[in-house]
C-alpha cells in the first residue's frame, strides 16, 4: 500500500488529506463490521476519553505519515514510521503515566536501534 500511495504521489497526485480521509473512512467501516459482526454484547467498550485520546494519536500519526510519505522517499517513510511506535509509548507515559513491561521495552530498544541502523 506505501508503494502505491508514493506512486501516486509520484504521478502528481497531490492531496495527502484525500488519503487520509480514506483510511480514516475505510478504517471506521471496518471497525462497524467488527464491532456488530464479532462483538457479543457483554464485550467492555472502552472510556469515551480512552477512545479520544487513542483517536487523536492516530490521526496525528495518519497525517504525518501522509505528508511524510509525499515528500520523503519510502525507506526514510519506514523508518519514521517505526520511530512513531516508541514516540506513542512516551507520550503515553508522559501524559497517562502508563508503564508497560520489560519485554515491550526490549522490543523498543529493538525497534529504536534498527531504525539507527538503517539511517547510517
Amino acid at each position: 500500500l506505501v508503494v502505491i500511495i508514493k506512486f501516486l504521489y509520484g504521478e502528481g497526485f497531490r492531496f495527502p488529506s484525500a488519503m487520509t480521509t480514506l483510511h480514516f473512512v475505510l478504517t471506521g467501516l471496518a471497525g462497524c463490521i467488527y464491532r456488530f459482526g464479532f462483538m457479543s454484547p457483554d464485550d467492555a467498550v472502552p472510556q469515551t476519553r480512552d477512545i479520544a485520546v487513542l483517536a487523536s494519536l492516530k490521526m496525528g500519526s495518519m497525517v504525518s505519515s501522509n505528508l511524510s510519505l509525499m515528500f520523503n522517499s519510502v525507506n526514510l517513510f519506514e523508518v519514521l514510521r517505526f520511530i512513531n511506535i516508541p514516540l506513542m509509548c512516551l507520550v503515553e507515559y508522559v501524559w497517562r503515566g502508563k508503564q508497560y513491561s520489560n519485554a515491550i521495552y526490549g522490543s523498543l530498544v529493538g525497534i529504536c536501534t534498527g531504525s539507527m541502523i538503517s539511517t547510517v
